[in-house]
């Protein structure tokens, strides 16, 4: 009997080393397989990113050289108009003169303004301070004048006398 249970206690260990080992084997190989999809799915975003950086440059340089082309049949139509009409251009350009003039002018006349208004602030406050510079001399006079009205209970020891 303990022969039976030692040999079924030895398959028994067996069949638990071989089921950890199997397990063991599963577990890796379905971590292999996932960082495989992971690897692939990175490699995937890459190639689509630097598909479409591609693209992009290839739309830009498309982009641009339209662009480029636009602006310079905007300047022919406008170079041609002028040589057709002559004296709309001419006109055009006297209005774009005064224009500009008037512009010029009522910034010389904003800042005139401002300036005069930045002087009569600076004259109101000198005149503020003038005033309050008065107005402390004819207090300190009055009070001179009022302390010098009054009699002087102390007659002064050395009084000084005029010698002819």
């Amino acid at each position: 009997m303990q022969r039976l249970s030692s040999e079924l206690s030895e398959r028994l260990a067996t069949q638990v080393s071989t089921a950890d080992s199997e397990l063991t084997r599963r577990l890796s190989e379905q971590m292999e397989t996932e960082k495989a999809k992971r690897v692939s799915h990175s490699v995937g975003l890459a190639v689509r990113r630097l598909g479409k950086q591609q693209l992009t440059r290839g739309w830009q340089t498309w982009l641009d050289g339209w662009l480029e082309q636009q602006r310079r049949k905007r300047m022919l139509a406008a170079c041609s108009a002028r040589l057709l009409r002559p004296q709309l251009a001419a006109a055009t350009a006297h209005w774009r003169r005064d224009w500009e003039a008037a512009l010029a002018e009522d910034r010389l006349l904003e800042q005139s303004r401002k300036a005069e208004a930045k002087a009569e602030a600076k004259g109101r406050e000198l005149g503020e301070a003038h005033l309050a510079a008065m107005s402390a001399t004819e207090e300190r006079l009055q009070a001179e004048v009022a302390a010098s009205q009054q009699p002087n209970p102390v007659p002064n020891p050395n009084p000084i006398t005029l010698q002819p």
